[in-house]
């Protein structure tokens, strides 16, 4: 059965209820009932038909024009539609009267066959036949866009996780940590080395030189104070620098699907 709907300037698609999912599975007697319940609504480009929050009235069927869907705080659309899909049918099948999205008029105007939800529920309750085809066509609908979008998560996954991967090997990130971190060591025990040589000449001085001996004993307490907290630092920095490199070890494990490694050393160092 096909309901036709006349614009002025607008193309309008005659629609069939058979090719619309969420009617799919109803038998004819009943998709004969809908035609009496569909009011005709007209809609120019930029006009929200729903809105994000706000109650959803009823079920649309799109018979001319475009629509986009847009989630809140998103600027694109995540679903374009065309003549022949229906929308506000999931605040019917879930029970929750506010929209989850804006529905937004993407061509020049566009016009839908509109069934308020008193009406529909109606038909619901006094047509059995016509209740048991249209959740037949929810539960079909909902499990066809549970799969898609399934398929949508595992492709998206695989995607960024190829990104991931490339981005860890083109960077040589754990290489660089693992260069700096050698750099680090190499620097802190020159400095540690050099300050254990400065300690004896200046015991040397003071034994040459009582003279100024108390104020050699006093540099060497300060230089020995120095070698204490500097190779503190040192030692902090290389445990925390070998901490990062097993954390993205374990980045790059991940993003190929792997299961990450034990970190070994103490987590608390980046805890201040």
């Amino acid at each position: 059965m096909r309901v036709i709907a006349t614009m002025e300037k607008t193309q309008i698609r005659a629609i069939s209820f058979e090719e619309i999912p969420i009617f799919k599975r109803m038998d004819q007697a009943s998709r004969k009932l809908l035609p009496d319940h569909l009011e005709k609504q007209e809609y120019i480009q930029g006009e929200k038909i729903i809105t994000a929050g706000n109650e959803v009235k009823g079920i649309y069927i799109l018979c001319a024009g475009r629509i986009g869907i847009f989630l809140p705080d998103y600027d694109h659309p995540v679903a374009d539609q065309g003549p022949g899909s229906a929308f506000g049918e999931m605040a019917l099948i879930e029970g929750d009267s506010k929209a989850s999205a804006d529905v937004v008029v993407s061509s020049e105007s566009a016009v839908t066959l509109f069934c308020p939800k008193v009406k529909f529920n109606q038909l619901l309750e006094d047509n059995p036949l016509f209740a048991k085809g249209f959740y037949q066509s929810a539960s079909l609908m909902l499990s066809t866009r549970l799969r898609q979008t399934n398929e949508k998560v595992v492709r998206e996954v695989g995607r960024a996780i190829k990104i991931m991967d490339q981005m860890f090997d083109e960077s040589g990130l754990v290489n660089k940590i693992k260069q700096t971190q050698g750099e680090l060591d190499e620097a802190g025990g020159s400095i540690m080395g050099k300050l254990m040589h400065v300690i004896p000449l200046i015991e040397r001085i003071a034994d040459e030189a009582p003279e100024i001996g108390s104020l050699s004993l006093d540099l060497k307490h300060k230089i020995e104070d120095v070698f204490l907290i500097e190779s503190q630092k040192f030692d902090r920095i290389s445990q925390e620098m070998n901490l990062l490199m097993q954390y993205f070890e374990n980045l790059k494990i991940v993003a190929s699907g792997g299961e990450p490694k034990k970190i070994k050393g103490d987590k608390n160092l980046f805890k201040d």
